[in-house]
């Protein structure tokens, strides 16, 4: 089978595809903090994934604070961002198949432009929680 290859643009263009879907408070709850175990057991198994296992504990409490109405000093499209960023690690069918070798390795490329195009706030939201990036 032939090696799958995604670029830049391809990653950029899913980012914007599933933060578009993230559209509320009750699509991030329901199509990822409801996913909670789920997504723990993938962070912490997959080989691509367990480098981002501090940034995706920052992102999904943020999340659960967003989402709670505990913490509104962010940006919806950062929310939303990173929510579909991580409805996108839980999408088995993607820019590379989970299923085929190399297939979280477009996971890691999102969760990676993630954390570069949302940093700022992801240290604000830990200053607010009294934590250090």
């Amino acid at each position: 089978m032939a090696e799958q290859r995604f670029d830049d643009e391809d990653v950029g263009r899913a980012f914007r595809g599933y933060a578009g879907r993230m559209n509320g408070p009750e699509k991030v709850q329901g199509e990822v903090i409801d996913k909670e175990e789920k997504l723990n057991g993938l962070f912490a198994k997959v080989e691509k994934l367990k480098p981002f296992w501090e940034d995706f504990k920052t992102i999904f409490a943020m999340l659960k604070d967003v989402v709670a109405g505990r913490y509104t000093e962010v940006p919806w499209r950062t929310v939303a961002g990173l929510a579909g960023v991580l409805l996108y690690v839980l999408t088995p069918i993607d820019l590379i198949p989970d299923f085929l070798p190399g297939g979280f390795l477009d996971d890691a490329a999102m969760l990676a432009l993630a954390i570069k195009l949302c940093g700022g706030d992801l240290a604000k939201y830990q200053e607010w929680k009294g934590e250090t990036r």
